[in-house]
């Protein structure tokens, strides 16, 4: 009768846990319309995860990449200049190589037509290490599970949901 019980128990939570993490999404894995209610989100665990599956979605004809201070650059500032729409992938800390692997990936699908590469002279330090949170196999063709167990049965990413909807 207690190992039924506590079996129910933990499922009726992960049930909860993962209900509440996809319907806030605080990471930008699932592309679904709940989005809109809470749209800014301002706790993700990777910018390298969020930003990838946010320009799967997007498509964008334009791309910019590079470290973080392309991500001070403003899309709005290059639309007269280059077709849209236009996402600032901005990586920060990244290497020469990890910004390869993301641009290569996303032009390889035909979407990206222009590529807008803020060079950093920090990027090409050959000592520097890849950054922990990037994954190459998710940028393989099939989909990384990784990132979708992380964001649904994480208790972390219960915390960051929590937090996602307070600043909202």
């Amino acid at each position: 009768k207690w190992t039924v019980s506590f079996v129910l128990g933990t499922i009726l939570i992960m049930i909860s846990v993962s209900t509440i993490n996809y319907l806030v999404n605080p990471y930008n894995v699932f592309g679904h319309g709940f989005d809109s209610f809470v749209s800014r989100k301002t706790n993700p665990l990777s910018d390298r995860m969020s930003k990838f599956y946010v320009a799967n979605r997007l498509k964008p004809a334009t791309i910019m990449m590079g470290t973080s201070r392309i991500g001070l650059f403003k899309e709005a500032q290059l639309s007269p200049y280059c077709e849209g729409p236009i996402y600032n992938a901005s990586l920060a800390g990244s290497t020469i190589d990890e910004q390869a692997a993301y641009i290569r990936y996303m032009v390889e699908r035909g979407y990206v037509k222009n590529v807008v590469w803020s060079l950093d002279f920090f990027a090409f330090i050959p000592t520097k290490p890849l950054d922990p949170t990037f994954e190459p196999l998710r940028l393989s063709d099939s989909p990384y599970p990784n990132d979708y167990f992380i964001s649904l049965f994480s208790f972390k990413t219960l915390s960051r949901s929590f937090k996602t909807v307070k600043k909202n």
